[in-house]
């Protein structure tokens, strides 16, 4: 710590965020300027927060360790006093998941940012920040507390009320270090919302002009509309579901997606995690893709059908229910169809829809 312009009175902390690439740079960006405000009201008051944010690619080593940078320099040659890593890597000790891992002798901590799940993302992670600064800041009291709410999912550090809503299952410290596990289920939610599934809808143009075009055929033809009218809704959702587990299983198998255990020749160390979010990611995608071609069905529906036509081919009384089964079918048939123009589609640009920017790199 400094004081500043060489003031005896009020001590100037130079906080450094170094955040991976992509999203996580993105976050710490928006969360830069209103990090001094919560470090003076909840960490540090009477103190000067400074915070500096750089944008560096972030390693595990090859015991699977954290490698904050690579350059040589100490914290004293950057003028930090504290340096936080934010990573979309997922963190784990033990086999088990963990939201950040603070190492208060050497002044660092890490923060794996799909821990913190999927939904509220800058407020968790804003207040992530705060903890781990804290931790730092009180190394000396460094108490640790486990409560009913830490088991219930969140926890409460250091006995600091404000801090409280940093998600996590339980604390460890050890000499000089503190760490907070976190949830499996947050940790797949995080890295599926890293990889930011619905920019396919912008990606796979193939897919969906395929899936639109097969989608039309069952726009205009009357013996598609007869099956759908005399199909449930149970059986439609689950012609539905089936369509896109079809899409999503060919786009998996045909980009070679899937990634293998060490044993078995494959380059990962944690091939379920990254099996798992890699169809989550996809699902969630197609589900999107799906979800256009089903407006786009609907509307063609009410514009080229007539309701008095419909009539005649049903032999019943129509509404907007049969405009929608038909939609629902046609999206279906589309949805299987547009396998067929992922073969169009480069292996790197579904990896790049399939991957936020850290999965991608390992390949």
């Amino acid at each position: 710590m400094r004081n500043e312009d060489g003031a005896t009175d009020t001590q100037t902390v130079v906080i450094g965020v170094v955040a991976d690439p992509g999203v996580s740079t993105e976050l710490a960006r928006r969360l830069v300027e209103r990090l001094p405000e919560r470090l003076s009201s909840h960490v540090g008051a009477g103190v000067t927060w400074r915070v500096e944010l750089a944008s560096h690619m972030l390693y595990l080593d090859d015991s699977n360790q954290p490698t904050i940078l690579d350059d040589g320099k100490t914290l004293e040659d950057r003028g930090w006093d504290q340096m936080v890593a934010l990573t979309e890597l997922p963190l784990r000790r033990d086999g088990r998941p963990l939201v950040f891992e603070v190492n208060t002798s050497e002044r660092t901590s890490w923060i794996s940012i799909p821990a913190l799940g999927a939904f509220r993302l800058s407020t968790l992670l804003l207040r992530t920040i705060a903890a781990v600064i804290y931790c730092v800041s009180q190394r000396k009291e460094l108490v640790l507390q486990t409560s009913d709410t830490a088991r219930k999912g969140r926890v409460s550090i250091l006995a600091r009320d404000q801090l409280r809503g940093v998600p996590g299952r339980d604390e460890q410290a050890e000499s000089g270090s503190i760490r907070v596990g976190g949830s499996r289920f947050r940790l797949l939610t995080g890295m599926v919302r890293i990889n930011r599934p619905w920019r396919l809808l912008g990606s796979l143009d193939r897919v969906f002009a395929a899936a639109a075009a097969t989608g039309a055929f069952g726009v205009f033809y009357a013996s598609v509309w007869n099956m759908a009218d005399t199909l449930s809704i149970l059986r439609l959702a689950m012609i539905n579901v089936g369509a896109i587990a079809a899409l999503v299983g060919w786009l998996i198998l045909h980009n070679g997606l899937w990634e293998r255990s060490p044993r078995r020749g494959g380059k990962t160390r944690q091939p379920r995690l990254y099996n798992a979010t890699t169809v989550v990611s996809l699902f969630v995608g197609v589900s999107c893709l799906y979800a256009l071609l089903f407006v786009v069905a609907f509307l063609g529906a009410l514009t080229i059908i007539s309701s008095e036509y419909l009539e005649s081919v049903l032999n019943h009384p129509v509404s907007f229910v049969e405009y929608l089964k038909i939609a629902w079918m046609a999206s279906s048939l589309g949805t299987i169809a547009g396998a067929l123009g992922s073969n169009f589609e480069s292996e790197a640009d579904v990896k790049r829809v399939a991957y936020g920017r850290r999965q991608l790199e390992r390949f």
